[in-house]
Order: C-alpha cells, then sequence, then structure tokens
C-alpha cells in the first residue's frame, strides 16, 4: 500500500495517479534530507536556460524540454503530498500545451499588456535519484521578480527538477515549483510558468 492510502479519497484514485503523487512526494522527501551533492555543470545550465525561456516568453521552447510523460506541480502549502496539499495547478504535458497556447491568445484580456519577468536559478544542486539512478535530481533556489501594470512583485522559493538524459538532451519528466509566498496570493499569473 502507497504512502497515500491513508489519505482521503486515496482508495478512490487511479494507481497511476497514486504512483505520480507518490514519486512527486519522494521527490520532495529526497531533496529535503539528501546527501552532499554532486557536480553537474549541464544541469545548472539547464536550469538557468530553462529561465532565459521563460523570461523571454519562450513558452513553446520552455514546453519541449519537457518528456511526453512530464509534469509540473505549484503546491501551495510547501508542498508535503499532491494527495493532501491544495495546489495552484498539477499539469501533465497535454495541459501545460493548454496553457502556452493560452498565453498566445490575444483574447486573453488578463494576460495583456504581458508582464516583464526576470527569474534567478542559484545554489543549484545535483543528485542521482535514488528509484531511478538513470535521472538526475536537481533542487534550486528560484528568485522572481514581475513588473506588470506599474506594480513589482517578487518572491523565492525552491525548486525542484527530475531530469532525463536523452540522445538530444536534457528533458523535464516532471518540475516542483514551492514557493512560500504563493499561500498569501499573488497580484497576476503570467510569471507562472
Amino acid at each position: 500500500m502507497s504512502d497515500a492510502a491513508h489519505l482521503t479519497g486515496a482508495a478512490d484514485r487511479p494507481p497511476a495517479v497514486t504512483e505520480l503523487y507518490d514519486r512527486l512526494a519522494g521527490d520532495l522527501a529526497f531533496v529535503a534530507a539528501a546527501p552532499l551533492a554532486v557536480p553537474a555543470p549541464d544541469v545548472a545550465a539547464f536550469l538557468t536556460f530553462e529561465a532565459r525561456l521563460l523570461d523571454a516568453g519562450r513558452r513553446s521552447d520552455w514546453l519541449a524540454r519537457f518528456s511526453e510523460d512530464g509534469w509540473f506541480w505549484v503546491p501551495l502549502a510547501g508542498g508535503r503530498h499532491p494527495g493532501e496539499d491544495q495546489g495552484l495547478l498539477l499539469d501533465d504535458k497535454r495541459r501545460l500545451k493548454e496553457r502556452v497556447w493560452r498565453f498566445s491568445d490575444p483574447s486573453a484580456w488578463a494576460l495583456q499588456p504581458e508582464p516583464v519577468v526576470v527569474r534567478s536559478v542559484t545554489g543549484v544542486e545535483v543528485w542521482p535519484c535514488p528509484n531511478d539512478p538513470e535521472d538526475r535530481l536537481a533542487a534550486s533556489v528560484l528568485s522572481l521578480e514581475m513588473h506588470a501594470r506599474g506594480r513589482a512583485w517578487s518572491t523565492m522559493g525552491r525548486q525542484v527538477h527530475r531530469l532525463q538524459r536523452t540522445e538530444t538532451g536534457l528533458r523535464i519528466r516532471h518540475k516542483i515549483l514551492s514557493l512560500p509566498a504563493l499561500a498569501a496570493g499573488t497580484p497576476h499569473l503570467a510569471w507562472l510558468l
């Protein structure tokens, strides 16, 4: 039985959902107690590149860095377990494609004018995944500043990526974005991806 089986409604979840939830929660737990990281300059460069793609509004290029089975989770309460925490989003690649499309839709008036966002990635740590040594877990600190409609908003938090090496480079298997300030609300969600 999974660690999530005690959660309300867990018995009604499809096994694939329970497995995903447990994997996301397990990766967060691993990073919280992980040993000294291994050097991985290519992973640090990849995370910096990801931030630059998003800052430049190159969302389709960003989305292309996700594996076909990729997930993106943004918990609201620090991310204990997707089955017990509220989340701002928990999207698979299909849903991320919809979000990326929505940003380019001129009828999405709430996204116009598009805010200016700058992300800074620091403190990158990388480990082999304990249950899948071919994948890498990367934890980093993300600082974010957004300027929209004459107002500035900034926050920081931690992001955790599960990365897969492929013949064409690193791919994101999942990304967890944990920003403590989200529990207090955010003025605009255009920075979210």
